[in-house]
């Protein structure tokens, strides 16, 4: 299993290249194309959320929590049109839901190399990432969700590459690490939440993909 500067060293180089090729090549806007170095970077980070320490669940609430409140004054106008007294409001719920709930759930409801290091679990990265980004056009919020997906994946890939000892395996000496590249996790109840999710948002990102998708087979 790779250190997390591994991971982030790993990451901030696929994203580089993937920033570049984006605007070099695909003509992305160079603002999209950072959000997709640090979504890949972000990204390459999450499945280490399961870890025993807890750090790396604690650095994800820290980010939801940040995150959450614009997602939600977005969605809900009327959250803005109450003023700095309401907005306040959902700061701090939004602090206290993900630093609380959704960091205890975590280390709870998740084992280490379970159903997160899983390529279920990559693709409701993916998909989470296009729901999100709803105010970009479909070609940018795939070139973003990829992005997300890219960052994701690339963790699994420098964790698997790790679990090969070929020396240690044929000498009879290597130890059998939990894999990487799993389609599944620890128990049938989280297989079955993941691809449940997989699922429901593929469902999601479906209807909103399809118009694009039948003008491009009409071409």
């Amino acid at each position: 299993m790779a250190k997390q500067e591994s991971h982030i060293t790993f990451s901030t180089i696929v994203g580089i290249a993937y920033a570049l090729c984006g605007i070099l090549v695909l003509g992305i806007y160079p603002e999209h194309a950072m959000l997709a170095l640090a979504l890949i970077v972000i990204a390459g980070m999450l499945p280490d959320i399961d870890h025993g320490s807890g750090r790396p669940a604690h650095e994800l609430g820290a980010l939801l929590a940040a995150i959450a409140p614009l997602v939600l004054i977005e969605a809900f106008p009327t959250l803005r049109a109450g003023g700095m007294t309401r907005m306040a409001l959902v700061v701090i719920a939004c602090y206290l839901a993900t630093r609380v709930f959704v960091v205890r759930a975590l280390q709870m409801f998740t084992r280490e190399r379970g159903i997160i290091h899983s390529i279920p679990a990559a693709v409701i990265v993916f998909q989470a990432a296009y729901l999100i980004f709803d105010d970009l056009y479909w070609f940018d919020r795939v070139y973003v969700a990829g992005a997300a997906f890219t960052g994701f994946f690339s963790h699994l890939l420098l964790d698997a590459s790790g679990n090969l000892n070929l020396v240690g395996k044929a000498m009879g000496e290597g130890n059998k690490s939990k894999a990487a590249l799993s389609l599944v996790g620890d128990t049938w109840g989280t297989t079955a939440a993941a691809y449940a999710c997989v699922l429901v948002l593929g469902w999601f990102v479906y209807k909103d993909l399809y118009p694009a998708l039948q003008q491009i087979s009409l071409l």
